[in-house]
């Protein structure tokens, strides 16, 4: 299987159609941005309801993908961010039942004093299995790939160290709503003689409202990734997957409970889920 990376120009585009769109909303006056806590700890758990033509009455019920993130502040502008994903599949029938690590994510994020716009830079270890571990830890894999395939795959991709940098636009208006505007090319280096490099463009956009004293946080998005290596060798459709993000939370103290529902918004990917839904807790300190 060949891969091939395309030209700069695919990369720069989405930078620019991102930045242009943010511009509109950075003529409003923002809302000065609160001093951020020194850390973040937070958990998510993802439960896929996967379509009946990806066998789903033979998946128990604990099958499921979580994250553990970590972020530490370096300073006034640098944050250091680390993410490990794991995944378990459950068969009710047959072989296949089992848990994995997938690839563990180091990043630094960093942006100027007073400004909304953010660059973070980062990489993942490839620790996903490979086609030589057990059928348990393979299928708890493919399951963590198909829980996200849009935002998330590379968590959970084998043979392969993602390598990513993102640009994004988080303005923050005093009504207390708020927009974060996101482009993220990510390269794949492959590990594995013969399989050459891939290269996608992720690309999302959403917007918030903070109510009662930014306690309460209700949120809507939509997320895309654009297989460009592939460009022009088929329909675009068939080289992009999207989803549509609905989210809340409600912050007690430095604890914020979360919940998210996730739906796929492509033919292809209604064919292999049909909804995931998440609870998600963060931890400020």
């Amino acid at each position: 299987m060949k891969r091939t990376i395309p030209s700069l120009a695919a990369a720069a585009t989405w930078l620019c159609a991102v930045l242009l769109a943010g511009s509109a909303f950075a003529q409003q006056t923002p809302e000065p941005q609160k001093e951020a806590k020194d850390y973040l700890l937070s958990f998510e758990l993802f439960k896929p309801n996967f379509d009946t033509s990806f066998d789903h009455d033979n998946f128990a019920v604990e099958t499921s993908t979580m994250f553990l993130s970590f972020g530490m502040r370096l300073n006034d502008n640098l944050r250091l961010k680390a993410e490990l994903p794991a995944a378990y599949c459950g068969m009710k029938q047959g072989p296949g039942s089992g848990g994995t690590v997938g690839n563990p994510y180091v990043g630094l994020e960093g942006h100027a004093t007073d400004s909304d716009v953010y660059l973070e830079i980062g990489a993942r270890a490839p620790l996903a299995p490979t086609a030589d571990s057990n059928l348990g830890r393979k299928s708890a894999a493919l399951s963590g790939v198909f829980t996200d395939p849009v935002d998330r795959e590379e968590a959970f991709i084998s043979d392969t160290v993602p390598i990513t940098a993102s640009i994004s636009y988080r303005p923050v208006l005093k009504s207390g709503v708020g927009f974060d505007l996101r482009t993220t090319p990510s390269f794949w280096l492959s590990t594995k003689k013969g399989i050459d490099d891939e290269f996608y463009i992720l690309y999302s956009g959403r917007i918030f409202a903070r109510a009662l004293d930014d306690k309460l946080e209700v949120g809507s998005a939509f997320s895309g990734r654009w297989w460009t290596s592939k460009s022009g060798s088929m329909d675009f459709g068939d080289e992009t997957t999207h989803q549509m993000i609905l989210d809340a939370s409600y912050a007690l103290g430095q604890v914020r409970p979360g919940v998210t529902f996730r739906l796929p918004l492509d033919k292809d990917m209604k064919n292999v889920q049909q909804y995931v839904f998440g609870l998600n807790l963060g931890v400020n300190f």
